[in-house]
């Protein structure tokens, strides 16, 4: 039995550029890159060496757990999405990757939390409500 594939990546925002040095930002820009096209270790690396000078950037964390869960590595998905959400608890996209992450690792109840969240902060989450 096969894992269910991952959500379309385009659920996830562009990372912003707000605050972030230009190291960072191609960093990021060059994982989302790779994740998009489905290089997951490559896109994985380059979230990881964002988050080596940046911990708690929120984007990393959101795409690493993304890409984590993408290579079936569902317990460290969970634990770098729940730090996402920890971090910034008002942005629905989070909630929505925690959600699918929880899924991915069996909670459907904990999942369905996390969707519901994603909905209370962005009703027109199409994703979150399907």
């Amino acid at each position: 039995m096969s894992a269910a594939p991952p959500p379309p990546l385009a659920t996830h925002p562009t990372p912003p550029a707000s605050g972030r040095s230009p190291e960072i930002l191609a960093l990021l820009s060059d994982g989302y890159a790779r994740h998009r096209s489905g290089a997951f270790a490559a896109a994985l690396d380059a979230y990881h060496r964002v988050l080596a000078v940046a911990p708690d950037d929120v984007d990393a964390l959101n795409l690493a757990a993304s890409a984590t869960r993408s290579t079936g590595d569902v317990a460290a998905a969970v634990a770098l999405a729940r730090r996402a959400a920890a971090a910034a608890p008002g942005r629905a996209d989070i909630h929505y990757n925690l959600g699918n992450a929880l899924a991915a690792a069996g909670d459907p109840a904990a999942a369905a939390d996390a969707f519901r969240a994603a909905l209370a902060l962005d009703a027109g989450h199409v994703d979150a409500a399907a």
